[in-house]
């Protein structure tokens, strides 16, 4: 709004369209805020390279501007950025090299800076990364894809987003189980129990979509769904507003139909551990 082409996060007053307040801090030459959400606290985090261009750091400031941005993710190591962000409550979490160069690893912070950012991922070997984080709707939980074991396969993992962390593998538990998958993508069910994914099997499988407990992990997730006529990238999924199914849109056959399908929760009447799926199948079409 007052430099041409100069990204910055400001705020209005609802009732009075004269009243705008800058949120970010006078930015650095080539500087620019790429991201920001609110928190339960009344506080806007935004993402910004403010003091180097190109070095991302986390900042928070009142919405009502009545104090200066502070920094949230601390003093990251040369080279170091932080990547995205995500706001849940009065808690921050985010994606960053923040200790070592090029490793990506999954911190949180409060929104208002009051604490120092502590890293909640698991220990991240060298050349591994967490690529992706969701907050459980409950705000209490992390839920992150990373590559802590072998390289090129992905799992989902889930800690504490504050206080004592517990790290817990909610992928490729059973070590005996013949054919690992690595996990594409993941949404969490609106009641913070459960995960569906879908994973990119090894040779042996076709695609397929799972689901884990988050409070009660097994060693085998339950198979929602197999898909023997297309690519892991060719389907979807998404919790009902209830949590008692998914909805999942794919092409199930050979060819280039895709369909909409409900995977009802009602008929869903084993549990997670028997992997019985007689009902699951019974529900598609």
């Amino acid at each position: 709004m007052q430099t041409d082409e100069v990204v910055e996060l400001w705020s209005i007053r609802t009732d009075s369209a004269n009243s705008f307040h800058k949120l970010s801090q006078t930015l650095v030459a080539g500087g620019n805020v790429t991201d920001f959400e609110l928190s339960s606290d009344g506080r806007a985090v935004f993402l910004a390279d403010a003091e180097a261009d190109e070095r991302f750091e986390l900042w928070s400031a009142p919405v009502d501007d009545s104090a200066a941005p502070v920094k949230l993710s601390g003093t990251l190591i040369a080279g170091g950025d932080v990547q995205f962000l995500r706001v849940a409550g009065d808690w921050a979490a985010y994606v960053a090299d923040a200790a070592v160069a090029g490793r990506d690893e999954l911190w949180s912070v409060p929104a208002d800076g009051h604490e120092a950012p502590t890293r909640r991922s698991d220990t991240v070997p060298a050349g591994r990364d967490v690529s992706s984080f969701r907050f459980t709707p409950s705000g209490t939980r992390l839920v992150y894809r990373a590559n802590l074991g072998p390289v090129d396969r992905w799992d989902l993992h889930t800690t504490t987003a504050f206080g004592i962390t517990s790290h817990v593998q909610l992928t490729n538990r059973n070590p005996f189980a013949p054919n690992p998958y690595s996990v594409r993508g993941y949404t969490l069910s609106p009641d913070s129990q459960r995960v569906a994914f879908t994973v990119t099997p090894d040779a042996n499988w076709t695609g397929a979509a799972m689901e884990q407990s988050l409070s009660d992990p097994q060693t085998t997730p339950e198979i929602l769904l197999e898909v023997s006529g297309s690519d892991a990238a060719e389907y979807f999924l998404g919790y009902l507003p209830d949590s008692r199914g998914l909805h999942t849109d794919a092409i199930l056959e050979v060819g280039d139909r895709r369909e909409v399908f409900l995977l009802d929760e009602a008929l869903f009447v084993d549990g997670f551990a028997s992997g019985d799926r007689t009902a699951w199948s019974a529900s598609v079409p």
